[in-house]
């Protein structure tokens, strides 16, 4: 029964709409990417051995939290990959351009939720997961606030 799977998060590349590649039709590929800054969020993790999403940029600004990380990009300070579901808005106001990268898959965030320790879970927790199941069942996004 644990983890139990929640859905998933596709992730977009994107910049602000001052950025030098705002406006690019063609793709844009890995090596050209890799010369502007990377906005990326910080592992904070237990176990920090992956870095998934990182391109080897030569230059990269960490933060701590997606709201962080949206702002830096809206600012024109680099480009990220972003929840689709966070800058959907941004993107429809022309705040943000998704790009189109040459020769890449899309990238998809797992959702899971675990239990440390089940046996112990009391009621309150037992209703919090199967308040977060249902919402993730129904579809229902949880927006951020910035």
């Amino acid at each position: 029964f644990w983890p139990q799977p929640l859905g998933s998060i596709k992730m977009v590349a994107v910049v602000g709409a001052q950025h030098p590649l705002a406006g690019r039709k063609e793709p844009i590929t890995q090596d050209e990417l890799s010369v502007h800054r990377q906005i990326v969020l910080r592992d904070t993790g237990v176990k920090r051995e992956q870095n998934a999403g990182w391109l080897g940029a030569e230059q990269r600004l960490t933060t701590s939290h997606f709201a962080t990380s949206c702002k830096a990009v809206r600012a024109g300070l680099g480009f990220a990959f972003l929840p689709e579901h966070w800058i959907d808005d941004d993107v429809a106001q022309g705040h943000l351009q998704v790009l189109t990268l040459a020769h890449s898959e899309p990238r998809v965030i797992g959702l899971s939720m675990v239990k440390t320790d089940g046996e112990m879970a009391g009621k309150a927790t037992e209703y919090l997961a199967q308040g977060l199941m249902d919402i993730f069942k129904k579809g229902d996004h949880i927006k951020k606030s910035l």
